[in-house]
């Protein structure tokens, strides 16, 4: 009689070849105590890992310092045959953002955003190559516990696993308010009007800021496929694990910053003229003029990320993420970064 104590996956070293693994994979692995006792390799064949993946996010939190969001997130992969490389679509749209918007004006100082608010938004695709691929083999251990015999008996079986390095590319429109803190100062050119062609300034401004991001990266991927199975004295247990790990780093370039031109006050105690009260104590109307601030506000259009993803391939699996790394955007170091954190599902798919 045995009993069964644990069964643990250890990694071992890249590209084991010893002519023990070799037999086992030739004809199966299964290795057999007594008729009842044994420790099996029922699937490990990489092939057919699920290679189409299409789910959401279902939370993400966005801890940006122009814009906290947390967020929802569409999301489309696709691994070429032979792993050779992969294509991926996304859609991010915050339900909860612009915290810290102005969108009325309390005060003289407050210009309001030209084009209103609108919540975080980012569309974007991405390319992948892989150019080395390898297999890697990891170990599978079982002990069991001889009773009548008061000796433990441990089993080992050698697991295939893929390690694929290769270089991406992806475009973005990426779009948020600039709203922490909202007391910015702007300065800009009024562009429509009797004073069109006028220089002006305005604080608390939360202007919409668009973006469209090229992004340049290396990748790690780790494809994990596999079900053993443990018969102890006619009890089945099964261990298994279908998955891709995917690690990253990115630098980030865009082609073009807009910001949202903005509606300054100009009339009644406003920063851009002089504060005439009339006989009552109190001043005259005012006006919401257009002003285009992009001139006036400086840039930096590059940034950089690190990440990482892991999705869990069964028919539903699992799906966790995290970014950390600085966006384009204001010159301000800084005031770019960011740390997006996201957990949500997947259906995966076996496709051509």
């Amino acid at each position: 009689m045995t009993k069964f104590k644990y069964i643990v996956f250890t990694g071992i070293k890249n590209h084991l070849r010893s002519l023990t693994s070799l037999m086992l994979f030739i004809f199966g692995v299964s290795t057999k105590l007594y008729s009842q006792d044994t420790f099996t390799l029922k699937d490990n064949d990489l092939t057919n890992s699920p290679n189409l993946n299409i789910g959401f996010t279902v939370f993400g939190a966005d801890v940006y310092i122009p814009n906290m969001a947390f967020f929802v997130e569409g999301k489309l992969s696709y691994r070429f045959k032979k792993e050779l490389g992969w294509i991926k679509t996304n859609y991010t749209y915050a339900f909860a953002d612009r915290l810290e918007a102005v969108t009325e004006a309390y005060d003289y100082n407050d210009a309001l955003p030209a084009e209103g608010t609108q919540p975080l938004r980012n569309i974007g695709g991405s390319f992948g190559l892989n150019f080395i691929k390898r297999e890697n083999i990891e170990l599978a251990k079982a002990s069991f516990h001889f009773i009548n015999r008061g000796r433990n008996s441990k089993i080992t079986i050698p697991i295939r696993k893929y390690r694929m390095y290769g270089f991406h590319a992806g475009f973005e429109k990426f779009r948020t308010i600039i709203a922490q803190g909202s007391t910015t100062s702007y300065s800009g050119t009024i562009v429509e009007g009797s004073l069109k062609g006028t220089t002006v300034a305005s604080g608390n401004a939360t202007p919409m800021m668009n973006m469209n991001i090229i992004s340049f990266g290396i990748h790690r991927q780790i494809i994990s496929h596999y079900k053993l199975e443990l018969n102890n004295g006619g009890e089945i247990t099964n261990y298994s694990e279908k998955s891709i790990s995917t690690v990253f780093a990115d630098f980030l370039i865009v082609n073009s910053i807009q910001l949202d031109d903005i509606m300054v006050p100009m009339g009644k105690n406003a920063p851009n003229t002089n504060q005439n009260s009339n006989s009552n104590s109190s001043y005259e109307p005012y006006n919401y003029y257009r002003v285009d601030i992009n001139n006036g506000v400086k840039k930096i259009p590059i940034g950089g990320r690190i990440g990482w993803e892991k999705i869990m391939l069964k028919p539903l699996g699992g799906m966790v993420g995290a970014e950390f790394g600085f966006r384009p955007g204001i010159v301000d170091p800084l005031y770019n970064l960011y740390i997006m954190m996201k957990i949500g599902f997947m259906f995966n798919f076996k496709a051509k």
